[in-house]
């Protein structure tokens, strides 16, 4: 909807992919979805702990925030799209992921003196809306199954399906998929956690109260 319809900048920032072959599908996901831009791939190990504190003491707290600052700080973006407060289905590295940008986003990226190397070389920056998937109330409820142009007429969700058929490691299991309305991990839902622009009302557009002049567009 926003990179390939809509023509905006998006950034993908990965934390771990030590898999060469789900590099490649990721790769392949992305541009299937129209994101042109070459996704930030971290380093951090991937795999599975028993609650987010092991997950912290893998990848290292500090290690975590620095980490997205640093990413916050070069791309600059104005909204900031991250993992459900729970994991969505309790992974111990989505909890960190979700744990770590809010504090990153909302507390360190904008502060000169937290890691003040990437502060010299990119500038600090705040972020104007940060929202996470799912939430108990979301307020942000995308409508995926509207058509989009730049796509032929089929609709966002049709074109996540496409995308993630190109994950075959993901579908080793049988189990996953992208989750439309009403189903457990719904890709339609959102929950707006911080702005510095007011609270969303009409709850179907991140980019709801964000001024256009200050967005990147590109064409790919």
């Amino acid at each position: 909807t926003y990179a390939g319809e809509r023509g905006m900048a998006v950034q993908v920032v990965y934390m771990a992919c030590n898999s060469y072959l789900r590099r490649l599908e990721l790769l392949c996901g992305l541009w299937e979805c129209g994101v042109r831009s070459y996704p930030d791939i971290g380093t951090f190990s991937d795999g599975r702990n028993n609650d987010m504190n092991g997950a912290y003491a893998r990848w290292g707290r500090e290690n975590t925030y620095t980490r997205i600052v640093r990413a916050i700080r070069r791309y600059q973006p104005e909204v900031i799209l991250t993992q459900d407060v729970k994991g969505e289905y309790g992974h111990t590295q989505h909890l960190v992921v979700s744990d770590a940008v809010y504090t990153a986003a909302v507390e360190l990226a904008a502060d000169a003196s937290y890691d003040p190397q990437s502060a010299q070389e990119y500038g600090v920056w705040q972020v104007k809306k940060l929202y996470r998937h799912l939430g108990k109330e979301a307020g942000t409820i995308m409508d995926y199954d509207l058509p989009l142009s730049a796509f032929g007429g089929k609709s966002a969700y049709t074109i996540a399906k496409e995308a993630f058929d190109m994950h075959m490691t993901q579908h080793e299991s049988g189990h996953w998929r992208v989750p439309g309305p009403d189903q457990p991990y719904d890709s339609t839902r959102y929950t707006l956690v911080f702005s510095t622009v007011g609270e969303d009302t009409q709850g179907n557009d991140m980019l709801e109260n964000i001024a256009p002049e200050t967005l990147s567009n590109y064409h790919p």
